[in-house]
């Protein structure tokens, strides 16, 4: 799960850090996209243990 959540939160943060250094973001807009992708990975990593368990029942 640790290797998928650092996958997930590269792409955001190389943007956020490139448009930073670039002076192509408004103030606070880094902020949301690091925001927005670490909600994305935590309501992955909650729904993920239920989703399986929800697909193993089906299977049986």
């Amino acid at each position: 799960m640790a290797a998928i959540t650092c996958a997930q939160l590269g792409v955001p943060v190389a943007a956020a850090a490139l448009g930073t250094s670039l002076d192509l973001l408004r103030p606070g807009e880094a902020t949301a996209m690091l925001l927005g992708a670490m909600v994305t990975v935590s309501v992955t990593a909650f729904v993920a243990p239920r989703v399986h368990r929800i697909a193993a029942r089906s299977a049986t």
